[in-house]
């Protein structure tokens, strides 16, 4: 009884994680940057400012529903890292979800693929790791799910 009551608390707390979404391919890559490249030349142009700047020298992998977007930094001193980019002031624009693109299909697939908003994400990002499958809110989530952690290893 007392594990239902658990799993019962567990599910009501991440009720916002209603949808999740992984949708990239390279027949999606050109559209979705073309998208990118659209934001960055007609609301974020100045490269000067620090808001603007996060649009800048990126490759855009996934459109999320909200209109914000995942994308691959490729700026020197963080080239490689996956981003967050937020269209609308969020506090988490800007924000590095995974040192790789790599780590972030892995860990991003770890938590469910929870959905792409940052608000989805955010229970499972930990500072300094970014999407974290470890974290404390990540292994109530695999109960949930059902998932056996050590089946993702590998």
């Amino acid at each position: 009884m007392y594990e239902l009551i658990t799993l019962f608390f567990v599910v009501l707390h991440f009720k916002l994680a209603f949808a999740g979404k992984l949708r990239f391919g390279l027949d999606l890559l050109l559209l979705y940057e073309e998208y990118r490249a659209g934001w960055q030349k007609d609301v974020f142009p100045n490269y000067e400012d620090e808001y603007d700047r996060v649009w800048h020298n990126k490759m855009c992998f996934q459109k999320v529903f909200n209109g914000d977007y995942i994308a691959i930094e490729l700026e020197p001193e963080n080239y490689g890292k996956v981003v967050y980019l937020s269209h609308d002031g969020s506090e988490n624009h800007g924000l590095y979800i995974a040192d790789n693109f790599k780590e972030f299909l892995m860990n991003y697939a770890a938590v469910g693929c929870t959905g792409g908003e940052d608000w989805q994400w955010e229970p499972f990002y930990t500072k300094g790791k970014g999407i974290d499958p470890t974290c404390e809110n990540a292994q109530a989530w695999h109960k949930v799910l059902g998932i056996n952690p050590k089946e993702l290893e590998g």
